[in-house]
């Protein structure tokens, strides 16, 4: 026997996709039109979704008990904690300089161009597996790498390909 879903929606289950499709649209236009990747914005649009949804919603303290109880799972507890440690450590990095640090050490070892493209993949595997995230790992990559690279002569394209 299958359970009746707890949440109910104004118009049915189609509108508990808005939401979704809120945030969707929001993450679309900060990272295609406005080329920024920030996690405030993008803090900023999951609120205005989940206020969005929860007016969409026949309950609204219903609607807030399951958003609450999502955020406090173990799973969700986790992306966050990882998430916040990515934030620090990619302020970190930017405040330190390491973008110049790179181009530094590149023009001294001589690898320019489509080779620091293949640096930036294995450097950028590395990170990936120790934060276990890959926005987190976009997060701190693009800082870092990104600009380095184009200093350094390569395309840009496999630059962004490389890191991504």
């Amino acid at each position: 026997m299958q359970d009746e879903p707890t949440l109910k929606f104004h118009g049915g289950m189609f509108m508990s996709f808005i939401p979704v499709v809120i945030y969707a649209l929001v993450c679309a236009t900060l990272f295609i039109y406005f080329k920024a990747f920030n996690m405030e914005a993008l803090a900023a649009g999951g609120l205005v979704a989940l206020l969005i949804g929860g007016l969409a919603c026949t309950s609204y303290q219903k609607f807030w008990e399951a958003a609450i109880n999502g955020i406090s799972s173990i799973p969700s507890v986790s992306v966050i904690v990882i998430l916040l440690m990515v934030g620090m450590f990619s302020a970190l990095v930017k405040l330190c300089g390491l973008s110049n640090g790179f181009v530094w050490l590149a023009n001294y070892t001589g690898i320019h161009g489509s080779l620091f493209v293949a640096f930036t993949f294995v450097a950028t595997c590395i990170v990936s597996t120790a934060t276990g995230s890959s926005l987190g790992t976009m997060f701190i990559a693009f800082p870092i790498f990104y600009s380095a690279g184009l200093a350094l002569g390569a395309n840009p394209m496999m630059m962004a390909g490389s890191i991504v």
